[in-house]
C-alpha cells in the first residue's frame, strides 16, 4: 500500500484512514517480524508448527517451572492470578517467557538437527502427500545458513527429492540469545 495505489485502507481504533505501510506499521517497517505479523494478523493464514526438540519435557511442566519461578520473584502476587495467566498463555507464549526468564535455552548445533530431522521425517504427512509446500523463518541470515547446509546435508543423506527456499525475519534481539524457527 503505497500513495501511489490509491488503496482504499481501513480505519484504526482513532477514526485515522490507513491507506499506506507507513500508516499501518510506522516507519520502522524492516524490523517488522514474521512472528509480529502473525500476531497481528497481517498475513495470510497458514498453520504453524511449534516443535520441541527436547529442551524441555512437556508445555506443562514449562508452566509449572515458569510459575513456580515467578512466584519466587513476586511472593506479592495471588498464586492462582499466576497460575491462571500461565495456563491461558499459549505455547508459544509459554516459550517465549520460558525464554525470557532463561529457563529455556537452545543451542544452535543440536536445536537446528532436530528440527531439520523432524521437518524431513514429517515432510510427507505435513505437505499432505506434497499438495502444501512449507516455509522455515528464522531470525537472521547466519542461522538461515545454517538451517539451508543441514537441510542440505540431511536430504543427501535420507536420499529424499525436496527443494527448499529458506527466508530470514530480522529480529530486535541479539543474535545469540535468539532462536525462533518458524515452520509454516
Amino acid at each position: 500500500m503505497f500513495d501511489e495505489n490509491q488503496a482504499k485502507g481501513k480505519i484504526n481504533e482513532k477514526s485515522e484512514l490507513i491507506d499506506t505501510i507507513g500508516k499501518l506499521f510506522g516507519p520502522l517497517i524492516h524490523q517488522y517480524t514474521i512472528e509480529e505479523a502473525i500476531a497481528d494478523r497481517n498475513v495470510l493464514g497458514f498453520h504453524v508448527d511449534y516443535i520441541n526438540t527436547g529442551e524441555f519435557k512437556n508445555y506443562e511442566d514449562l508452566r509449572e517451572q515458569l510459575i513456580e519461578l515467578l512466584q519466587n520473584q513476586n511472593p506479592d502476587v495471588e498464586v492462582r492470578e499466576l497460575e491462571r495467566t500461565i495456563q491461558e498463555m499459549t505455547e508459544l507464549e509459554v516459550e517465549k517467557a520460558a525464554k525470557k526468564e532463561s529457563l529455556l535455552v537452545y543451542h544452535d548445533e543440536t536445536h537446528i538437527p532436530r528440527v531439520v530431522e523432524e521437518i524431513l521425517t514429517q515432510w510427507e504427512a505435513q505437505s499432505q502427500n506434497r499438495e502444501f509446500n512449507v516455509i522455515l523463518t528464522v531470525a537472521y541470515i547466519k542461522r538461515v545458513l545454517t538451517y539451508y547446509e543441514e537441510l542440505k546435508k540431511q536430504i543427501q543423506e535420507k536420499d529424499i527429492q525436496l527443494n527448499i527456499a529458506m527466508v530470514f525475519s530480522f529480529g530486535s534481539e541479539d543474535e545469540t540469545k535468539r532462536i525462533d524457527p518458524l515452520i509454516i
